[in-house]
This record gives structure tokens, sequence and C-alpha cells, in this order.
């Protein structure tokens, strides 16, 4: 595992923009230049309370905090949802003390703890299960055939993971092919320029090399819980802020429970911030499981709750691709205190 960053080029590895793998909205919405600070939906005199400013860039797993509030849940909290163009911008933002909490990956997460950010986990938005992929050209058709062709795939812990799996169901060793690193926003132009035979990607460029006559030859959808999408919040926000988290979180699971109940009519809410036609949004959610509250119990509850077993297994792959700076440990990263007691 030492080995998959081969390839990496010292240049691509001091990149900001490694941090990121859901650059979603470098692909839907490429004009969106600068943080925008839209729909407060906040009333000051609710609650004595600070604000609560939550940071996120697009990314179908979030998008049910940013429909709770097209959804007037968040009229009466000190609550400030802030749109980023990426998570690189969001964990610049929670550093500099702009943002309390943010939208982020489970390895983001941990690669700003390695760096001295007291991030807690209080809910889990999304497990990935078929929505991170390998596709590869027309005329490759097992992973076996990936033997001296050009891999790309983008330099953080969930490039790491996919292409740790990759290799193992192939039977190959990362000496067998040539990794290409390519950030996120480049993954469509790498391989419709021929630049790579293969990519490990994620919506909405799956679906466009899909339609480009690209095949997918893997999927998260063989690696269940390993790639999954969090709402992280400053450790002492916690305390200063209590309810407020609490209502950002039931608005998640009301806002899910409702699309649920009526996907076409929620999707419809949804796409003006995704910049995607309601069929293509909907057929995003297709590779995402969405974890109910029994299930971020299960995640986040406990005196080993299973996001802090499956973050130290994190930890040890992102130790071993040279991902974090430091060393570190996952106990006391899971916070169940604030989520829904029952069901909404």
């Amino acid at each position: 595992m030492d080995e998959i960053v081969r390839g990496i080029s010292l240049e691509q590895r001091e990149r900001p923009s490694a941090l990121s793998r859901r650059r979603f909205l470098a692909m839907t919405s490429a004009g969106m230049a600068t943080v925008m600070f839209g729909g407060l939906g906040m009333t000051a005199c609710s609650s004595d309370e600070s604000q609560l400013r939550i940071g996120a860039h697009v990314w179908p797993g979030y998008e049910f905090i940013f429909l709770a509030r097209t959804l007037g849940y968040y009229n009466e909290d000190p609550l400030r949802l802030v749109e980023l163009p990426s998570a690189t911008t969001c964990i610049h933002g929670l550093f500099a003390g702009t943002l309390e909490g943010g939208l982020l990956t489970l390895d983001e997460v941990l690669t700003a703890r390695a760096n001295g950010l007291d991030l807690v986990v209080v809910a889990v938005l999304d497990t990935s299960n078929g929505a991170d992929v390998l596709m590869a050209l027309p005329e490759i058709n097992t992973l076996q055939e990936l033997k001296g062709r050009r891999v790309g795939v983008e330099r953080n812990a969930t490039g790491a993971v996919m292409l740790d799996a990759v290799l193992n169901a192939a039977g190959l060793s990362p000496n067998d092919i040539e990794i290409v690193s390519a950030t996120s926003d480049l993954h469509k132009d790498c391989y419709n320029d021929k630049k790579v035979d293969a990519i490990i990607t994620f919506e909405p460029v799956k679906t466009q090399l899909a339609q480009a006559g690209a095949k997918v030859l893997f999927s998260s959808a063989q690696i269940p819980d390993r790639i999954v999408d969090v709402l992280a919040v400053k450790r002492q926000v916690l305390q200063a802020s209590p309810k407020t988290v609490r209502s950002l979180i039931a608005g998640h699971f009301r806002a899910v429970d409702e699309f649920r109940k009526s996907p076409d009519s929620m999707a419809q809410l949804m796409v003006p911030r995704v910049k995607l036609t309601p069929e293509a949004l909907l057929q995003a959610y297709s590779g995402l499981e969405l974890p109910d509250i029994a299930e971020n119990y299960r995640w986040l509850d406990g005196n080993s709750p299973f996001l802090e077993e499956s973050a130290g297994d994190l930890i040890r792959i992102m130790e071993k691709a040279q991902l974090l700076p430091r060393s570190i440990s996952s106990s006391e990263l899971a916070d169940a205190r604030f989520l829904p007691e029952q069901r909404l």
C-alpha cells in the first residue's frame, strides 16, 4: 500500500486541492469562483447560542441539509450554511475560524485532526455504495487487463482505498500499472484526452464517462462502509451551541424523509443548487446509502463506535500512503449525543 502513490509528482503532493475527493461543484457549476453566503435562514433573537456556520461544497449526500434550509426547517436557528467551491476551502475556513463545522469525507476529517483541528463527527450523511468507481476503456473487460495500463487516481484516502481494493481484486501490485495522478476536476478530460486507460472517479463524471463508452469494472459497492461522508463540528462548538447542532442534524433527517416520500418533487427543489437535471440527480443517489437515525446510532454510539473502528482502518491506509502528517488516534472522534432520539 505504501507504493500506491508511486508516480505522483512532488508538485502534485503539495497542491492544496489534493485534500478534496468531492470537487463536485467544479463539474456542476464551474462558474462559481468565490464563496457565497446564501439563504442564511437565521434569526438571532430565537436563541442564546452563538451563530453556527457550516461549510459545504456541492455533493449529493450533502444536499439534504440545503434542502432542509429550502423547506424552512432552520428559520428559527442561528445557523448559516456557507456554500463553498471545494472541501479544501471548507477546511481552510475551519482553521481560520470563519466556520464552526463542515460537511466532509471521513478522510478529510482525519487529515484536519492530524493537522491539529479538533473535529468531532456528529452525523453520518452517506456511505458510498457504487458512487465511487473504476471506469475503463470499452476494450478493457477485466481488472486483470489493467496490467501495464495507465490508471488515473486522485491522491487522497478515497483514491488510495479504491486503488488498493482494485489491485487486490485484480491480483496485481502497484508496480503492474502506471499510476497517473489526477485531481477530480480533471477526471473527465484525462479520460477523453486519452491520458489514461482507466480512472477512479465518482458522479457526475461516472455518468458522463459512461455516455462516452467507458465501462465500470469495480465500484465501492464491493467495499461497503469504507467511504463515508459526515457532518463534523469543532469540539468546543458542541458545548457552545448544542441546540443548533441538534436542529441542524434533525433537519437533515427530516429532509431525507421528505425526499424518500416525494423524490421527484424534492429533486425539483434541489436542482438549482446542484445544476443537474432531476433525472441525473436521482441517478446520482443510486450509488449512495443514506443512513437513517437508527443506523447513525450504530455508527456513532457506544464504547466502541463503528465509525471509530472504520476510521482506525482508514488511518492505517492513510499512514501507509503517507497521507497524514503525523500519527493520530480515532478515539473520541464520534459523538451520538446530538442525534434525534427517535425517527422523525
